[in-house]
């Protein structure tokens, strides 16, 4: 436990969130820039039937209070298990840019009020529907569909996306005030006058003392959504990999994500190299909403884990890499994914009635939400991720055997040698990781994954 112990007190680095190229989140209404209001954010699922619920409330809430005492911005977080929600997102900052904000609130309640068609749509079939709206709200529907498919878009929903991770968020709807989660058990619930019950006192202490309110708040227990305990640990195991071996290596992959398809066939050769007393590999699935189908895909392999006992959780994973084009098709209805994924059941010997059932059973469903929201209340933002004993270790993909044997090896204290060069005259050189060299100082020790440290 040592090495554990070791590296969980070094310092770490998740993936860098990028800087947005504005301020994050859609504001309601016209903002007063000489007072300062309760500041409300709210995490919202363009998809999710929850926020949708909230949302009507929030509205009334900011029209309550006006600009001047509240100012209220909702994000974006699109759940990958809610279908198009991305896409979704997409076509709610296209109309923002198009409007400069001014019809945002109104298209997100229009998008409301078609849930559960978008539910039933192709990829395609969504961004017409999305272009029908626009054009009913007067709106130009050529210029919104180049909008909802821009890359910038695209890019900028990302953006989003890894802020809300970075906040911590895992759920939606999420509520903060001045920065500070708000719990909330019953969030549909939740009327005009209960939300007025949480934000009077504020401004009635920011009268008094312009910042005591974000004082106090920072002293409240704070409650993120939770993620729920899941019924067995998570994760697949590769092989016969044991609990106790000196090494675990975690990876964080998506089905459909070509980086993660790249990697695969390398960590499995990594886990074989080292055998399952001395690494232990495990896989998470962490489908991402960009990758159509993924979710569903997550199920089926979800599915596989089950009717196979893990014996072919792995090869079932490498055959999807391997027809990625095919399951990634937008065109693809989520019955018409269910339906190649038992032929590719079948062809692996499993009975297609079983398999179907459990790919479109709720407690699998269940079982990859959890999954999801682990991932995320563990910093994770993309794929593939990669730790080692717990610490992110910022690999790339494309690293080899080789590659991984220079962090691995020095865990299992199997000496690599230490090279000096020219570089480094009269200091060791560290390779903390392939190709990422420092030269140490007297006293300096060569620590895989951070570098020279005392």
């Amino acid at each position: 436990m040592l090495v554990k112990i070791v590296l969980l007190l070094l310092p770490l680095a998740y993936e860098t969130a990028i800087v947005p190229s504005r301020p994050l989140g859609f504001i309601y209404g016209a903002q007063n820039s000489n007072v300062m209001p309760v500041e409300f954010d709210v995490y919202m699922g363009p998809l999710c039937p929850d926020s949708k619920a909230v949302f009507p409330t929030l509205v009334k809430l900011a029209g309550h209070y006006g600009p001047d005492k509240l100012t209220f911005r909702m994000h974006l977080f699109p759940l990958p298990y809610h279908k198009h929600a991305f896409l979704v997102a997409m076509g709610t900052h296209a109309v923002n840019k198009m409007t400069n904000g001014s019809m945002t609130f109104i298209w997100t309640q229009d998008v409301y009020s078609h849930l559960d068609i978008f539910k039933t749509l192709t990829k395609d079939q969504a961004i017409s529907k999305m272009v029908e709206l626009a054009k009913s709200m007067g709106l130009s529907a050529a210029e919104f569909k180049q909008l909802v498919t821009n890359s910038r878009i695209k890019h900028e929903c990302r953006v989003e996306r890894k802020h809300g991770f970075s906040r911590g968020i895992k759920a939606t709807p999420t509520f903060m005030i001045n920065d500070v989660v708000v719990a909330d058990d019953d969030q549909a619930n939740r009327s005009e006058a209960d939300w007025i019950k949480i934000i009077d006192p504020i401004l009635n202490q920011i009268n008094k003392l312009k910042m005591f309110c974000k004082i106090i708040l920072c002293l409240l227990p704070v409650a993120f959504a939770q993620v729920p305990i899941p019924h067995r640990p998570l994760g697949f195991v590769y092989g016969w990999g044991n609990a106790s071996a000196p090494v675990d290596l975690d990876v964080f992959i998506d089905n459909l994500c070509p980086d993660s398809a790249e990697t695969f066939p390398t960590i499995q050769k990594v886990a074989d190299y080292y055998g399952p007393k001395q690494l232990r590999l495990r896989i998470h699935l962490f489908p991402l909403p960009y990758h159509h189908n993924s979710f569903l895909i997550a199920m089926g392999t979800h599915a596989v884990d089950q009717l196979t006992k893990t014996n072919m959780t792995y090869t079932w994973i490498q055959q999807i890499y391997n027809n990625i084009v095919k399951f990634s098709d937008v065109t693809l209805t989520q019955a018409q994914v269910v339906m190649k994924m038992t032929e590719l059941a079948k062809s692996m010997g499993m009975l297609e009635t079983e398999f179907m059932k459990l790919a479109t059973d709720e407690m699998v469903n269940e079982d990859c939400r959890i999954a999801w929201k682990y991932a995320c209340s563990r910093g994770v933002t993309g794929t593939p991720t990669f730790m080692v004993n717990d610490v992110v270790v910022a690999a790339d993909p494309a690293w080899t055997v080789a590659e991984w044997n220079k962090v691995v090896d020095p865990l299992l204290k199997k000496s690599l040698g230490v090279s000096r060069t020219s570089d480094c005259t009269g200091k060791k050189r560290c390779e903390y990781l392939p190709g990422k060299i420092e030269c140490c100082k007297p006293g300096e020790a060569c620590i895989p994954n951070v570098g020279c440290r005392c």
